[in-house]
């Protein structure tokens, strides 16, 4: 018997958990089975969208998702819907907890730019690169003053910053 799925979205026909549940297995078995790659060595963008057409006649606010994607494989790791009483700064460390950061350069928007989340990456063994813009003002100063302390610390002691170790 044939069946017309055109009155049908695709979560209808496709239990969207249990797909990202074997994807993920899938992508997980993938990296384990790869060499532990060298630091620095894989580029991981962080960010989040708004979906388009997503956006409820009189309200203000769409279905938002932040990904972790790997620009040059062209993958996405791993997606996650931004609740309607969270940001992304709550979502993308519940994302990144997901993910085996070694050997991985987070790369992130000046939302990302928190410290709770960069002292996150580092202890799952990775490296982090936010931008800010300067019209961000005082995150701006900030991160520059810090970006400084960072380089001087680097050249000091090579390796990880210490000032982002606990213990």
């Amino acid at each position: 018997m044939i069946r017309s799925i055109s009155n049908r979205t695709p979560t209808d026909v496709v239990d969207v958990d249990q797909l990202e549940q074997v994807l993920g297995q899938f992508f997980a078995e993938q990296q384990a089975t790869a060499a532990v790659p060298e630091r620095g060595s894989i580029v991981l963008a962080v960010d989040g969208k708004t979906l388009r057409g997503t956006i409820p006649a009189g309200q203000s606010r769409g279905v938002h998702l932040v990904a972790a994607y790997l620009p040059e494989q062209g993958v996405v790791l791993a997606q996650r819907a931004v609740d309607r009483k969270e940001n992304e700064i709550v979502a993308v460390p519940k994302l990144l907890k997901q993910l085996d950061l070694t050997g991985m350069v987070v790369v992130g928007d000046a939302m990302q730019a928190q410290r709770e989340l960069s002292i996150q990456v580092v202890e799952a063994q990775g490296d982090y690169l936010w931008f800010v813009k300067e019209n961000q003002k005082t995150q701006y100063r900030i991160s520059g003053a810090v970006g400084e302390l960072v380089i001087l610390s680097e050249a000091k002691n090579p390796g990880r910053d210490p000032s982002l170790r606990s213990g």
